[in-house]
């Protein structure tokens, strides 16, 4: 799937081509890695000419992955991209003079697709960063929804104040966590926990394992994970008439009938 993204500025309507690019940084142990960094690119008489720098970077390391900051002050066609379903806004932000610079996530298969070598490097490197901080051992071997939510939900009542005030109904909330991820709605779960983050002033390093958890738990989806479905009514009644004729002795009249 190629992206093209159709915007209107002052000079009328425009298609653009988004691009993926790494970008030095380091972590606070002084470290190089790289942060993404996504632009867009036009044409003009055939001549492919760059449009924008749509994401911008504060030379420190960002610990979710997927993550960049958006630069809505240059970008004010930022909510159209994000409406299209590419990236979910995390609720935070960095602050840069008189501007907030919100923290998207982009999902995985549209930076595959804009920049497939550049997205690999960096998706190795960042998980071989993350398992030195987490090791594999520290994930359940037998982890799913229920534990997730379960554990989740216990940690941010022991360390998040005022958790509960976001929550109150505290079975609601492990069943709805419980629920997204059987139905694969992970960026949802992940809005959440940045979103305690953000409200209860919680760091990095405090989400960063639940992070990796949900991580492994997606990448497991489909094959470990897949969502249970209530039959519809066709399907029952479809089950149930199997079921009658599993029972019915078969003489020569329902023989005929059957083949009719």
């Amino acid at each position: 799937m190629s992206y093209l993204f159709i915007i209107h500025d002052s000079f009328g309507e425009v298609e653009l081509h988004p691009k993926l690019d790494l970008i030095e940084v380091k972590d606070f142990m002084g470290e190089t890695h790289h942060n993404l960094y996504i632009g867009f690119d036009y044409y003009e008489d055939g001549e492919k000419l760059p449009y924008a720098d749509f994401t911008v970077s504060f030379g420190e390391y960002i610990g979710m992955k997927n993550c960049a900051y958006v630069d809505t002050n240059n970008c004010r066609f930022a909510d159209a991209i994000l409406k299209t379903g590419i990236a979910t806004d995390t609720n935070l932000t960095k602050q840069s003079g008189f501007w907030e610079y919100p923290l998207w996530i982009f999902k995985p298969e549209f930076l595959s697709d804009i920049g497939k070598e550049k997205y690999e490097i960096y998706s190795k490197e960042y998980d071989k960063y993350m398992s030195g901080i987490y090791p594999e051992e520290e994930i359940p071997d037998n982890d799913n929804g229920e534990l997730f939510a379960e554990d989740l939900d216990t940690f941010f009542l022991n360390t998040a104040d005022g958790y509960e005030e976001f929550y109150e109904d505290d079975a609601e909330t492990k069943q709805h966590i419980s629920d997204c991820i059987a139905l694969g709605k992970f960026d949802e779960v992940r809005q959440m926990v940045y979103g305690v983050q953000k409200e209860c002033y919680l760091d990095d390093d405090d989400i960063n394992h639940f992070i990796s958890r949900l991580d492994a738990l997606e990448k497991d989806y489909g094959v470990k994970y897949v969502p249970n479905q209530k039959p519809s009514v066709k399907d029952k009644l479809k089950t149930h008439k199997d079921d009658i004729a599993k029972t019915t002795p078969t003489t020569q009249n329902n023989k005929k009938e059957m083949e009719l």
